[in-house]
């Protein structure tokens, strides 16, 4: 499944992102984006220096090849684009025509450092969210059967748009509860730029700060009975009752930064 969400990301990405088909190169796309997030994730989490990067090790290596993959298929895609119209809704259409509005400029670098950016989140994260959602389901069939009676009574037949996000309460509501369970996003760090006082504690100025959402999301003073998958804990009433920060709301951030960024383009 996880094999399959990720496919099927990379696909979406590869339509909103570049709007193309990656097609037969999903597989190789997949495989190079794994190597890559599993190198980035050991080296956050084990602060490792820049001298260990650079020691040869297979690993490092492993790194290497597939970064270099993903660099060189998004930067042929953009020296594609420089040599046709950019009237397409996509991403990397906006900002190609942004990079040739702009005085200043917006580098082609920056260009690169920006869809890199969002290739990556904009695959892991929704096959992981996915991935979950499908395992809840299978685990809770009450569940299944209420989220596809919603699907068949809003859509029918035909595929969603953005205009029925709000018409799907109990389907937001159930991913809502998968990424609390299951966050795609379960560790974040942060870096103090100065010393910072919180609830009694300081955090000195260069000091690493980790995040859990996973460990969050668990906290019996805002979710009781935590491991229980429960779509109900999203209706506005129950939401109303829990501190802001007592969930990370990751997808709809993204969503948002999205949605500024690409105002009157159409979605996909």
């Amino acid at each position: 499944m996880a094999e399959e969400m990720t496919d099927l990301a990379i696909s979406i990405s590869g339509k909103a992102l570049f709007n193309v088909d990656f097609g037969s190169k999903a597989a190789e796309l997949r495989d190079a984006l794994a190597t890559v997030l599993q190198a980035t994730r050991f080296n956050n989490l084990a602060l490792a220096s820049k001298q260990f990067e650079r020691i040869s090790l297979p690993s490092h290596r492993r790194f290497a090849r597939a970064a270099k993959k993903l660099d060189t298929e998004i930067r042929a895609m953009i020296a594609e684009r420089r040599k046709g119209a950019c009237e397409d809704p996509d991403l990397l259409s906006v900002m190609m025509r942004l990079h040739k509005q702009s005085r200043k400029g917006i580098t082609e670098q920056k260009i690169r450092d920006q869809i890199m950016t969002f290739f990556m989140v904009g695959n892991e994260t929704p096959a992981t969210g996915s991935m979950w959602t499908w395992y809840l389901l299978a685990e809770n069939p009450e569940v299944a059967t209420k989220l596809h009676d919603e699907v068949d009574h809003v859509l029918g037949d035909r595929l969603p748009s953005g205009q029925d996000f709000d018409r799907l309460r109990y389907t937001r509501m159930v991913f809502a509860e998968s990424m609390r369970l299951y966050p795609p996003v379960w560790l974040m760090t942060r870096r103090a730029v100065r010393d910072t006082k919180i609830n009694g504690f300081v955090i000195r100025s260069g000091s690493y700060v980790h995040v859990s959402p996973f460990v969050t999301h668990r906290n019996t003073r805002y979710f009781p009975d935590p491991e229980r998958f429960e779509p109900e804990r999203w209706t506005p009433e129950a939401v109303a009752t829990r501190p802001k920060f007592s969930y990370f709301r990751l997808v709809e951030a993204a969503c948002n930064v999205l949605a500024k960024a690409l105002p009157g383009c159409k979605a996909y």
